[in-house]
């Protein structure tokens, strides 16, 4: 059960992070961000990652602005990133490919 609700509130984040990057209304952007908050929140305690600082030292939902909503062709690159997310000591990590 662990892994369909991880996959559920990994779904309603994305969803949210869409929508913030759609809305225009301050009120409609801060439940937005409480909902990315308590997505993010859950995903890392239902993915078993122990972290003692914040969830999130960045703000994902400013990575959907302007991102595709797929990526292809890309299957290694996000293997590698998805891995580097997962690492609590991360601090920064470059990609660097052809865009297009």
């Amino acid at each position: 059960m662990s892994d369909a609700s991880l996959k559920i509130w990994k779904d309603k984040l994305e969803f949210l992070q869409i929508e913030l990057a759609k809305a225009t209304d301050a009120d409609a952007k801060f439940k937005l961000h409480k909902g990315i908050e308590e997505a993010e929140a859950e995903i890392t305690k239902l993915s078993g990652i122990n972290t003692t600082e914040s969830t999130s030292k960045i703000s994902g939902s400013q990575l959907a602005k302007h991102a595709p909503r797929v990526l292809f062709g890309r299957e290694t690159e996000l293997e590698a990133l998805d891995a580097a997310w997962a690492k609590g000591t991360l601090n920064v990590y470059t990609l660097v490919a052809w865009g297009g």
